[in-house]
């Protein structure tokens, strides 16, 4: 008979350490999620939400590289329409030189002064065509480690390529961040840019009524091509602002998922250990009594 009650109070005691165990086990778990403010710190606190908590992350680290590539971008764009613009206002300045230029008041000394300041207006038009982002050539397409344009006797060379600058800027989004030098630079009506101010130039030293007329008409169209080449660089920078706001909002939605499936409601942790720990010395004082009566049968 005291065997039986032997073994039956060692099985309760055992039953009891168990019991034990667990409160230990619980309440080390809720501490650790007080301390991380996490409520799935691996796999086996939660397989489904881990997993699903985990494809979050790696969209969202995906959205960052999205981002940043954009930020990049952006930053090429600024410049392009920083420099488009200034082109833009050299050659409109250049206009209105020769503008004055036609008034019977001027004479071959003052047509040569105008015709020299357009000249350098020419010059800083190609300084501008060589504009950098960093260390880049902002308008060499993808050659952007070579200066693009040369001023040389017989006119401006271009040394870049016409090819785009592809940034893929979302899962299934890619654009080209840039305006080539040769599409910029090329108005397509048979001159160039730099070739329009050349001729204006020449067109107002010569004195030529017509010859001016028909120069001012160019350098009208190189302007109009150099303003529409800024608006398509601006069209590219809407572009990717229209993405980074997509991929910002994406990436709350993707941050909220990954929050409701990983982080700990603080409150209720707490309020979790509190009673944990009550059971844990409700716990020890079973067990302590177990072991005290078994101690006593093994006097007795």
């Amino acid at each position: 008979m005291s065997i039986n009650l032997s073994r039956e109070r060692s099985l309760s005691s055992a039953a009891s350490e168990r019991a034990l165990e667990r409160v230990r086990r619980d309440m080390a778990r809720l501490q650790e999620q007080m301390s991380t403010g996490l409520r799935v710190n691996r796999a086996s606190d939660d397989a489904p939400a881990f997993i699903e908590a985990r494809h979050m992350e790696r969209l969202n680290n995906q959205y960052d590289q999205y981002l940043r590539t954009i930020n990049s971008a952006e930053s090429w764009t600024d410049h392009t329409q920083d420099a488009i613009n200034d082109i833009a206002d050299r050659v409109t300045e250049a206009y209105e030189h020769g503008i004055r230029a036609k008034s019977d008041t001027f004479d071959a000394s003052n047509r040569d002064a105008e015709a020299n300041l357009v000249e350098a207006m020419l010059t800083e038009v190609v300084d501008l065509l060589n504009s950098k982002n960093g260390d880049e050539y902002v308008f060499a397409g993808t050659n952007t480690t070579v200066k693009p344009f040369n001023q040389t006797p017989g006119g401006v060379v271009y040394n870049g390529n016409d090819m785009g600058r592809t940034r893929q800027i979302g899962d299934d989004q890619k654009i080209d961040v840039n305006i080539t030098g040769e599409s910029l630079h090329d108005t397509g009506a048979g001159f160039t840019v730099t070739e329009s101010l050349q001729e204006l130039a020449d067109a107002i030293r010569s004195g030529d009524q017509a010859l001016m007329e028909t120069a001012l008409e160019n350098v009208t169209t190189a302007r109009n091509h150099v303003l529409d080449r800024g608006a398509e660089a601006g069209g590219i920078a809407n572009r990717l602002d229209l993405a980074a706001t997509q991929l910002r909002d994406a990436s709350v939605r993707v941050t909220t998922r990954r929050s409701q499936l990983e982080d700990v409601d603080m409150a209720e942790a707490i309020l979790d250990y509190q009673r944990a720990q009550t059971g844990f010395e409700a716990a020890l004082k079973v067990t302590a009594s177990v072991l005290q009566t078994s101690l006593l049968d093994y006097l007795r």
